[in-house]
């Protein structure tokens, strides 16, 4: 009786307990690629800094070379890749942030279904104690 018990109770949250960790697990593994998209932005970003600050120098040290047009041009491009990659990285931040928050909730979810379990382990004790007394009272 004790076993059915116990087998009845590892049905009832062994799926429960499998799917906060799978979604932990998703959750965990999505934050980690925002992570390396927000990296992969952030290095995007400072290559576009370092190629803005190389043609600049290129186009100041040779000006008959090169027009103030080619340069304006030139430099709006630039500042133009430099807020789309800030775009993108304050949107991927936001995405790391939206799934810290919701592994945090799968992690609350679980220490609750921790604390339940917990409880009917209690109780089971309780109830395998009481089968006992009555065991050897009736004896």
């Amino acid at each position: 009786m004790v076993e059915q018990i116990n087998l009845r109770q590892e049905e009832v949250f062994k799926p429960k307990i499998e799917s906060l960790k799978s979604e932990q697990h998703d959750a965990q593994k999505a934050l980690d690629d925002l992570n390396k998209k927000v990296n992969e932005a952030r290095q995007n970003l400072l290559k576009a800094t370092d190629e803005y600050s190389a043609r600049r120098k290129e186009i100041e040290s040779n000006p008959v070379v090169q027009s103030i047009d080619k340069l304006k041009a030139s430099e709006a491009e630039l500042l133009k890749r430099l807020s789309a990659l800030k775009d993108e990285e304050a949107k991927l931040t936001k995405d790391i942030s939206v799934n810290i928050q919701k592994r945090d909730e799968v992690h609350s979810a679980l220490e609750a279904e921790k604390k339940e379990e917990s409880a009917l382990r209690e109780k089971l004790d309780l109830i395998k104690k009481k089968i006992l007394h009555l065991e050897t009272s009736s004896k």
